[in-house]
């Protein structure tokens, strides 16, 4: 592609995390046009698309993709719907970028990350995590050697997820997993990032709460999948992790803490949404934690003292979107990308049949 050529995007989705996320990010570069969105319901996509002034609106996919003057396609929709979407833009020649998890299971995910390597389409998966001002200054510190030797990991994610309404993401025909899938992936993902693979898993996933109410009727839903995970890790470099993502943490609005320990240092990581985000670290020789500054050009603007969650998404969206348009102008890999995903959704899946099995599940699967 040209460098000079404007990038036409397609969204496949016109949820409210289509338009703060996808929408928003692709917005904020030069040379980038959004021109065709899809919805199963017209009323909602139009009225997406006039706030946006997105020249078409589609009801099925399949139309969007057939347009041949899209390039990119983001695939903004229920979990079971990521595989065939994708694939099918993937067959189109649409370079994508996909939700969260990637596929419902390891085979899927596979799948597509081999479909999109042989079509030599430029691919990343919505693990925007990664791109918050902390991890993006953790990442630097890791790579310059801050911690040295990881030892061992702990991460958590928690949610006040108690009261929550019953949906297609707490059903395993539409999810495929619970909230392992919802924040899971994310954690998994990021902590690798820093620690590298992880080849052996030991869990238990549990479902606490068996039916939520459904809206707009008195009738309840039944959860069959992970409301609660914990699980045990042994990294392929020796390091041991402590995982725990649960959706019923009361008085938590989203909340994420990850501390690193190494034989060169400690690093802390922990945000809560309209509270604080820090980075704190301590030497091996200091051995006492002191906060991490963190500069300009990761905040752009953040208050990182009470985290506005719409602001920090927009602001992650956009790095990620920006990634993909270069790896698209320039030719070159964008990460996080299919293989991310496809790595991320192998944990995930050795974690269900450890937990379903009550074993260390060993990976590669």
């Amino acid at each position: 592609m040209a460098k000079d050529k404007i990038i036409k995007v397609g969204i496949i989705g016109a949820s409210g995390f289509a338009e703060l996320g996808h929408i928003s990010g692709y917005k904020s570069h030069e040379g980038v046009e959004i021109v065709a969105i899809c919805s199963r319901t017209r009323p909602k996509a139009e009225e997406m698309a006039k706030r946006h002034g997105i020249p078409h609106v589609f009801t099925d996919y399949k139309d969007l993709l057939r347009s041949e003057e899209i390039d990119l396609v983001s695939v903004v929709a229920p979990n079971y719907l990521h595989y065939p979407m994708t694939m099918e833009a993937l067959e189109a020649g649409k370079h994508v970028i996909c939700e969260k998890p990637l596929g419902m299971d390891y085979v899927q995910t596979r799948e597509m990350y081999e479909r999109a390597e042989r079509k030599g389409l430029k691919n990343m998966i919505g693990f925007t995590w990664r791109f918050t001002p902390i991890a993006l200054k953790m990442s630097e510190l890791i790579k310059e050697g801050y911690l040295g030797h990881i030892f061992h990991i702990s991460a958590t994610t928690l949610v006040g997820g108690v009261n929550s309404n019953f949906g297609w993401s707490w059903t395993k025909e539409k999810a495929g997993t619970g909230f392992i899938s919802m924040a899971g992936s994310h954690l998994i993902d990021l902590v690798m990032s820093w620690a590298g693979g992880i080849k052996e898993v030991s869990a238990s996933a549990e479902t606490h709460i068996k039916e939520r109410k459904i809206p707009g009727s008195d009738d309840m839903g039944r959860v069959d999948v992970d409301d609660s995970t914990a699980f045990l890790a042994k990294f392929e470099s020796g390091a041991q992790g402590i995982f725990h993502l649960s959706a019923l943490a009361s008085g938590r609005k989203s909340f994420m803490r990850i501390e690193a320990y190494g034989d060169r240092g400690a690093l802390i990581h922990e945000f809560e949404a309209d509270g604080p985000m820090y980075l704190i670290g301590s030497g091996v020789k200091e051995n006492k934690f002191e906060p991490i500054s963190i500069p300009d050009r990761l905040r752009q603007g953040l208050d990182l003292h009470k985290l506005d969650l719409s602001a920090t998404i927009g602001q992650c969206w956009s790095r990620l979107t920006g990634q993909m348009v270069d790896a698209i102008r320039f030719d070159r890999r964008s990460v996080p990308g299919f293989y991310e995903g496809m790595r991320s959704q192998e944990v995930i899946d050795a974690v269900m049949r450890s937990s379903q099995e009550k074993r260390w599940v060993e990976l590669p699967l």
